[in-house]
């Protein structure tokens, strides 16, 4: 009997960790939505990063967020659990085989998600794995609290408790999301995405050289063109979404191009600054053609924007830069400060005016202006697919 209490309590335990990780994933997973989130305890490397999970396509269903279902499922687990422990329902033996079937269900589940995270979006988010962990943690727990079990697990399919428990956690899923999206604005702009939608299909279409720019995923079929600014507050914003928004979507190949807010290299800008943002351009751009390191040295950039904002000589900058990512200095900035390097910039600055680029980030899809906030890219770019 004292055997058996412990487990009980293990198992309350247990199930109270992973709703604070669901809840957890759930903020996390709005945060990125909204595009408040900032790099922090879940998103440790690019191969472990809960950003990518949440922005993914796989990270909602019916428009709930896994996050919420789990949360959702977990607590209503726990009042069954309670209400077995306080001896406030009827044990059955049917009622044991009908909790060990959900919990494996549960199971299966993870298994399933962590395939998904593993081989689709090929990024491991640690919360996320905890919560799969767990899972078996409380399967093992509820094979022993709730025992003898009258119920084969095939049969949970059939009955008409499943169901209703199904649509119970769903509907429950359903009221939080929604009261999550209405307080934080989140509906109110997915009312509005069909404007922006209208907006893009009306836009006319701009053709940009593929060969200026960062390129990545080049197979893509679907183009988004991004023109950006080192030093330009929403441009880190926008890198962020898209970094995000690009983890899980090999069939969208993305184009940096630099539209530098600097008259010493961008034609288009009266303001003649310190150079600095055209030297950042330049040795991201270079460091692509000798090293294939450009997007590495543009998270770089992007990551250490707000002490990098009054630097004005990036020397000893690129010489860190350098070090970090293991480049050749001397060769990168031999290339860096090259009239063809320039050239480029010039070029791509051009590319901007002719599109109607008037501030930056400004980014296109398929060669067509899309009229969203940068926090918002990733709700926006994936509304604007759906319609293909």
């Amino acid at each position: 009997m004292l055997y058996m209490k412990n487990k009980s309590n293990l198992l309350i335990i247990s199930l109270l960790i992973s709703i604070g990780l669901f809840i957890y994933l759930t903020v996390h997973h709005y945060a990125v939505q909204l595009g408040t989130n900032e790099a922090g305890l879940c998103s440790i490397s690019s191969t472990l990063n809960c950003d990518a999970a949440a922005s993914s396509r796989y990270s909602e269903l019916f428009s709930i967020p896994i996050a919420v279902l789990g949360l959702c499922f977990n607590l209503v687990m726990l009042v069954l659990l309670l209400f077995k422990k306080l001896d406030w329902s009827e044990s059955t033996e049917t009622q044991n085989g009908f909790v060990r079937s959900l919990f494996l269900i549960s199971a299966f589940a993870s298994i399933a998600l962590a395939g998904i995270s593993a081989f689709q979006i090929k990024v491991l988010c640690p919360f996320c794995i905890a919560t799969y962990i767990f899972a078996f943690v409380n399967l093992y727990l509820v094979w022993s609290v709730f025992s003898p079990a009258k119920y084969h697990p095939i049969e949970i399919l059939s009955d008409k408790g499943t169901w209703v428990a199904g649509i119970t956690i769903l509907l429950i899923a359903w009221f939080i999301s929604g009261t999550i999206q209405d307080k934080y604005g989140l509906a109110d702009m997915r009312r509005g995405l069909n404007e922006k939608i209208n907006l893009w299909q009306m836009s006319p279409v701009h053709n940009f050289d593929v060969s200026l720019g960062l390129v990545k995923n080049p197979q893509g079929t679907i183009t988004v063109t991004e023109f950006a600014d080192y030093k330009c507050p929403h441009c880190k914003v926008a890198a962020q979404s898209l970094k995000s928004f690009m983890q899980d979507r090999s069939d969208v190949k993305l184009i940096f191009k630099s539209f530098a807010l600097d008259g010493t290299c961008n034609p288009h800008v009266q303001f003649k600054g310190d150079g600095s943002r055209c030297k950042m351009a330049t040795w991201s751009f270079c460091a692509e053609k000798i090293a294939q390191k450009g997007w590495d040295v543009s998270y770089w950039y992007f990551d250490r924007q707000e002490s990098l904002i009054s630097v004005s000589d990036m020397t000893s900058t690129n010489q860190e830069i350098a070090q970090s990512l293991n480049l050749n200095y001397e060769e990168i900035e031999q290339c860096a400060v090259s009239k063809t390097a320039y050239d480029e910039i010039k070029k791509m600055a051009d590319e901007a005016i002719a599109a109607g680029v008037q501030g930056t980030p400004a980014v296109y899809l398929n060669g067509k202006k899309v009229e969203m906030r940068a926090d918002h890219l990733p709700i926006g770019l994936k509304a604007i697919i759906n319609t293909f």
